[in-house]
Order: structure tokens, then sequence, then C-alpha cells
């Protein structure tokens, strides 16, 4: 038996064996943002301009009555903020999935165990979310929600069909709601710290409104809900200040958008005395303390004291 010694390839095939592989993973991975980026975009504010039951009880709270939403062709995330009025009281989910990725895990206002995934529809041009609850020592614990997800008329609505099953087929049920784009509402910076978003400010000759609530707060949600997305209060802000929201306390379901911004919600607590919610803050351009309020307010009073009249808006009049 003879040993041969292996004979290595030339240094010009090597480099060009690599070359031809680093290029199919370049086209493998060019190719699926592709496929991502023609995919529809779901991003914006939305509010529920009709619904109809398609067949079992019709339940009110059946589907979110607003949602907000952010899609990541980069990282084929999406965000969404739902909020939903139940007998519970308004159920408002905000969870950021992978598309295709792994699912996370929550409960719902009523103590249900809530498992969510969202996945590319069959055809790749809408999403299907998929729910399974379930909540021990009931009769019948278990129950898999899917809701169907579709734009519709060149991107102006959504689409979403909901299907409920359950244990007990008598009990299946199932929805269909179209949603139209809600006004723009305050645009609140996503991704940004404190220290971007002063410094976006300053860049932009603008007014930093600091938006402090708590993920348990109820006059928090309800601002969520019924104020912040307005049309007129949207335009007048927008226009004078970077908003950013800042949540103050932690749970487990936050997201790594509220983790990284932990250290500034304990600076803030701690600077400005901040012990109720929500809790508003107004900085000027170069980042000094201008104003601030607290409690529930309504659009007419969102601009702390001063009816949204940029004449006598306590910021705005600030002297620099």
């Amino acid at each position: 038996m003879r040993c041969f010694q292996k004979k290595s390839l030339p240094l010009s095939i090597l480099k060009l064996k690599n070359t031809i592989s680093l290029a199919v993973v370049f086209m493998l991975v060019t190719a699926d943002s592709f496929a991502f980026e023609r995919r529809p975009d779901f991003s914006g504010s939305w509010i529920l301009k009709a619904r109809q039951s398609l067949s079992g009880t019709d339940y009110a709270d059946g589907l979110p009555e607003q949602m907000r939403i952010s899609q990541n062709n980069y990282t084929h995330t999406i965000t969404i903020l739902t909020i939903t009025p139940t007998e519970h009281g308004l159920d408002t989910g905000n969870y950021t999935l992978k598309l295709g990725g792994s699912p996370i895990n929550t409960v719902s206002p009523s103590g249900k165990n809530k498992v969510i995934r969202f996945e590319y529809s069959a055809d790749s041009m809408g999403m299907t979310e998929t729910t399974m609850y379930s909540r021990p020592n009931e009769s019948n614990p278990y129950r898999i929600s899917k809701m169907y997800w579709r734009l519709a008329e060149g991107g102006s609505n959504i689409e979403i069909v909901r299907e409920d099953k359950f244990g007990k087929v008598e009990e299946n049920w199932s929805i269909k709601g179209l949603y139209g784009r809600s006004g723009a509402g305050i645009r609140f910076v996503e991704d940004e710290n404190m220290q971007q978003v002063k410094a976006k400010a300053k860049a932009e000759g603008k007014f930093v409104f600091v938006d402090c609530y708590a993920s348990w707060c109820g006059p928090c949600k309800k601002m969520d809900k019924d104020v912040y997305p307005l049309d007129d209060l949207g335009r007048f802000i927008n226009d004078h200040f970077i908003c950013i929201k800042m949540q103050m306390d932690t749970s487990r379901a936050d997201d790594a958008e509220k983790k990284s911004r932990y250290a500034d919600a304990h600076f803030l607590i701690e600077q400005y005395g901040i012990n109720a919610y929500p809790t508003f803050l107004f900085f000027s351009p170069d980042g000094r303390i201008v104003h601030r309020d607290m409690g529930y307010k309504t659009a007419d009073r969102i601009c702390f004291s001063c009816g949204c009249r940029i004449e006598s808006c306590p910021a705005i009049l600030y002297a620099s």
C-alpha cells in the first residue's frame, strides 16, 4: 500500500472557486431581499372602516379598531401596534416579528396565553398571522386563530379575514374587515435614542416632544387610540417637533427597541422626578427643558395649556 501526498489546487483556481462561491451567496441574498421588497408593504396607520361576519357568532372585538404597522424590508421584520376594545378594556398589542421566524409568546387581557407567528401567504403576496390561545382549567381551553392579510385597492386598504377554530366545531366563527389609511397623526421616531433625537432636532431647528408612558397606563393607551392619530394634531406637532415615545417601566414583552431605551428612561425619571403617567416633556432645539405636563389630554389641549395655537405655544415662545 502506498500513501500519496494530496496535491493542492493552483492558487488561481482556488481564487476562482472562492469568487464563484461568494457570487452564489450574493445572488441568493440579493434574490431573497428583492423578493421581499416585491411583496406588499403594510406600513402605515390603519383604521377599521367596515366589518362583515362570515360565519358563527359576530364578535364586536373580533378585529382591532386601529393598527400601526412598520415593515422593514432589510431585516424582514414587521412591527404591529393594535388597539382593540374588549369587555376587559383596551387590548393594546405591540410586537415585532420576523416573517417566517420564531413565534412570540404573550398574554391577552382575559388571561389567555397567546403564541403568535407571521408567515407569507401561499402566493407570497400577503401574510398569515396564526395565534394559538390556551388557558388552563377550561372546558374548551384551546383555539387557533388565523388572520389572512392582503392589500387591496392598490395599497389604499388592507383586507383581513379572521377564522377562529375551536375544539367544538359549533363554536367556530369567521369575520372580514376592511381597513383604510388613517391620518398621519403624530410621527414618533423609531430605533433612535434621546441623544440622536436631540441631535436631529438641533439640525432641523425643531423642538423635542417626549411622551413618557407606562405599559400598564390606561390614559396613555387612550391617547394612543384617540389623540395621537388625529390629522390636525399631527400636522401641527410634526411641523415643529421631533417626537419620541419613552416607555418608563419594563416588562417581559418589551422588544429590542424598548430595551435599547431603558437607560434613557431611567435618566429621565431621575432627572425630572417622573412618577405619574403620561408625563410630557418639551425640549428646545438646543436641548434644554422648556415645558412639562402630565395626565390625559384631549386633542385641543395636547400642546399643553396653549390650545394648539402656535402663537401661544409655550415651547415655540421659548426664548432661545
